[in-house]
């Protein structure tokens, strides 16, 4: 057993103590006086006249003695003290025990014990214990070459003869699943070669590979590709955030996009009812194209059109909105044009169109278009008979009468009857002057039937107009009678027996159209006797107001010319 005293910085080996500075043997010294040999049982007793007399004297009164108060350590002046909560004490962490209230001994290196309840204890009978004790506990030497403590017979010994590991300073047998390694000193796990590794719990082993992990230096360890590990499950899953899941045969991890499948539970799953895979968005969708939407409080899709919903921004919306309906034709919220409703100027809104005095055209209010105006009765635009538009035979738009020289009779446009003509200047069917016709009580009468010709949209007697005028039924003019000829505005006497016609024309239009009507009838004449080509027949005559006297004394001269023909 050794034991050193140290005082004022100086040890002293076993059994010598110090005095004036210096060791001194209270015992008997050795043949070669470097062991000083006691035979009293306490190392704190010297042998003096056969007498074990003790080495510690009273105690000192100086200050910084064990137990005295302190503030640092420097305040404490025994040797390896420390103060400890304001008070001097034994620096247990470096092994030094309180040895009987006066000295902090060794305990670790002079006596190979370990300190337990502020006492110094031996470590076991036989023990080779390590020059090199931090834990505070009895140890072997040569732990690095496999020496650790038996603990039966509690000795050291080499563990690593016997299959086993130092651990925590004993030889430690590998546990069950476990082989030792005389390789690498270590147990590892027996099934090593079939995937099984060494588990986060170091007795325990795993398969590795069914968790898809590695096996790294015995441990199950990094995940392989494709897969990333799960604090929540404690095992290696396919890597969600790069599209993996695990395949139909859970063997293996692939990219479920690919098969336009998305992640469900970490595996490839086909799209549910009311589903459909979206690309874009690399997961199974609702099935807009069906009329499959997002619902917020089922979290779920389903079939928004059954419910008179529209799919707007992927969920089912409501048609809520003043004004809409939900179209099943469009399966969208449209305007509530049963009601009157259309688009406004923004898409958005619907509004009521009478209230601006505007009807429904492709689904939007619009203003009446021309040839329209507003009816209040019938909240919308109908055909302005007063500007002469009619609805068309087939009730799809506005006619309009008066430019195709229709009137209007009974809400439709119709053309002119049998001895009426399109009049533009008062849009109505007249009686057909150019034909002889004039106004009467019951409708258009024949004025040339009557020997009349038609002045001021009346019937009048030559002979009410000029005197010696006859009518003529072929020009149907008044001509001057046999002996006259027309001179200064009248039929005058003539001096040959010539017979000169006159034309009768107050009314200028009313004379133009008898004249030009005349002369195509005279020509047609003419042309039965081959005395007019057809084309001469055909050629308008160019008639000017101040001919008019001049071209019907030519007409009657033709007329007389091709009747004697």
């Amino acid at each position: 057993m050794i034991f050193v005293l140290t005082i004022q910085n100086i040890e002293c080996s076993q059994n010598f103590v110090l005095e004036n500075n210096s060791c001194t043997c209270k015992h008997k010294l050795s043949s070669n006086n470097s062991l000083c040999v006691s035979s009293c049982e306490s190392i704190l007793e010297y042998e003096e006249q056969g007498l074990c007399v003790s080495i510690i004297n009273q105690k000192s009164t100086e200050l910084g003695e064990l137990g005295d108060y302190c503030t640092n350590d420097q305040d404490c002046s025994v040797g390896n003290s420390t103060c400890i909560d304001n008070y001097c004490g034994c620096d247990e962490t470096q092994g030094f025990f309180n040895f009987e209230g006066f000295f902090c001994e060794d305990c670790w290196y002079m006596y190979k014990g370990y300190i337990k309840n502020n006492f110094c204890e031996f470590c076991p009978n036989g023990q080779i214990v390590s020059q090199i004790l931090k834990d505070n506990i009895c140890a072997c030497d040569y732990e690095d070459q496999g020496f650790g403590v038996d603990t039966d017979p509690n000795i050291c010994k080499n563990c690593w003869q016997s299959n086993q590991i130092v651990d925590t300073h004993k030889c430690q047998s590998c546990g069950e699943g476990f082989i030792f390694s005389d390789s690498e000193k270590i147990c590892i796990c027996e099934k090593e070669a079939l995937g099984y590794g060494i588990d986060i719990d170091p007795t325990k082993c795993k398969d590795c590979w069914k968790n898809n992990q590695k096996i790294v230096d015995h441990k199950c360890s990094e995940c392989i590709d494709n897969y990333i590990w799960s604090t929540a499950e404690n095992k290696c899953l396919c890597d969600e955030t790069k599209g993996y899941g695990q395949d139909q045969d859970l063997t293996k991890c692939r990219i479920c996009s690919q098969n336009n499948q998305e992640i469900v539970s970490n595996k490839c799953s086909d799209c549910k009812a009311g589903f459909v895979w979206s690309p874009s968005e690399k997961k199974c969708a609702c099935d807009e194209i069906n009329g499959y939407g997002w619902d917020i409080e089922l979290q779920n899709c389903k079939n928004c059109w059954i419910v008179d919903q529209e799919i707007l921004d992927h969920k089912c919306h409501s048609c809520n909105a003043e004004g809409f309906t939900f179209s099943s034709t469009f399966s969208l919220c449209v305007c509530d044009e049963f009601n009157g409703y259309g688009q406004d100027l923004n898409p958005s809104k619907c509004k009521l169109c009478k209230l601006d005095k505007q009807e429904i055209v492709n689904h939007k209010c619009s203003y009446c278009q021309l040839g329209y105006v507003w009816s209040p009765q019938d909240n919308k635009c109908i055909c302005d008979e007063s500007k002469g538009y009619v609805v068309d035979s087939d009730h799809l738009q506005c006619q309009d009468c008066w430019k195709d020289g229709y009137e209007i009779v009974s809400h439709k446009c119709s053309a002119c009857q049998t001895d009426y003509v399109w009049y533009s200047n008062s849009n109505t069917c007249i009686c057909d002057q150019a034909l002889g016709f004039a106004p009467s009580q019951n409708g258009c009468q024949s004025c040339w039937t009557n020997q009349m010709v038609v002045q001021q949209s009346q019937c009048v007697l030559c002979s009410n107009q000029f005197s010696n005028s006859v009518f003529d039924k072929n020009s149907h003019t008044c001509i001057c009678q046999a002996g006259f000829q027309f001179k200064n505005g009248g039929c005058a006497k003539k001096s040959s027996n010539k017979t000169v016609a006159i034309a009768v024309s107050v009314p200028v239009a009313v004379v133009l159209a008898s004249v030009l009507t005349s002369v195509t009838i005279i020509k047609k004449k003419a042309l039965k006797k081959n005395l007019l080509t057809k084309d001469e027949v055909v050629q308008e005559p160019d008639v000017q107001v101040a001919q008019v006297p001049e071209i019907m004394a030519q007409n009657i001269e033709v007329v007389q010319e091709v009747e004697n023909k």
